[in-house]
């Protein structure tokens, strides 16, 4: 649940980053700007989890963590955006976190974990 909570936190950060924008282009007459503000809002999407080691902003605001089973930082940094990238074929990711009781599609293919991090683990 600390997860989906994480990623409406994500998601509502990039909204308020990417919509006022949207609205004033719009209100503007550019409205072909639109479109490329869409992109980036895919792009923030995908490279969110490169905010800090922790992960994503929601991840870190929660006390989850990434941890990832290859510990190279140059690794990691590849692995980040492309455990996003299975975000955009979501329905599939739903099956697959029900069956799999809360991996998704992007953590089975990066073999990374999202856990509490290891200041709540010793709290806890």
């Amino acid at each position: 649940m600390l997860r989906a909570k994480a990623f409406f936190i994500d998601l509502s950060l990039i909204a308020f980053l990417v919509f006022p924008f949207g609205f004033i282009f719009t209100i503007i007459g550019w409205e072909n700007l639109v479109n490329l503000l869409v992109a980036i809002g895919f792009i923030l999407t995908i490279f969110k989890d490169n905010y800090s080691n922790f992960g994503s902003f929601g991840k870190r605001r929660l006390g989850l963590e990434l941890e990832f089973k290859k510990k190279k930082p140059r690794t990691v940094a590849f692995l980040k955006p492309l455990r996003n990238l299975t975000l955009f074929i979501w329905p599939i990711e739903v099956m697959i976190v029900l069956i799999t009781k809360g991996k998704r599609l992007g953590d089975l293919i990066t073999a990374s974990s999202v856990m509490l991090n290891s200041d709540q683990r010793g709290n806890s």
